[in-house]
């Protein structure tokens, strides 16, 4: 995936604000608001905005199951971005 040096910023963001929120939840064993921020638009969206060909495997169990499989693929689809950067 080939994303610009903005847009992989904000994906860096909402990968490091998805880690903080899950060892949150995983501490308190409470997935319901992960689950909200997970799948709002503020994230899934933006990810679909950014990476409009992400795909992952929604195993449609839990709250937690379903944030544990999103941020495993989005985790794998951050380790094979290639950065654009047009200030050369």
């Amino acid at each position: 995936m080939v994303v610009s040096k903005t847009d992989y910023d904000k994906l860096q963001k909402l990968q490091y604000n998805m880690h903080k929120y899950f060892e949150l939840a995983r501490m308190k064993n409470s997935w319901s608001a992960l689950y909200h921020y997970v799948f709002s638009d503020n994230v899934l969206g933006e990810v679909e905005r950014i990476v409009p060909d992400f795909d992952w495997y929604d195993p449609d169990k839990s709250y937690r199951a379903d944030v544990c499989a999103f941020i495993g693929a989005f985790d794998l689809e951050m380790n094979d971005i290639t950065i654009i950067d047009y200030n050369c």
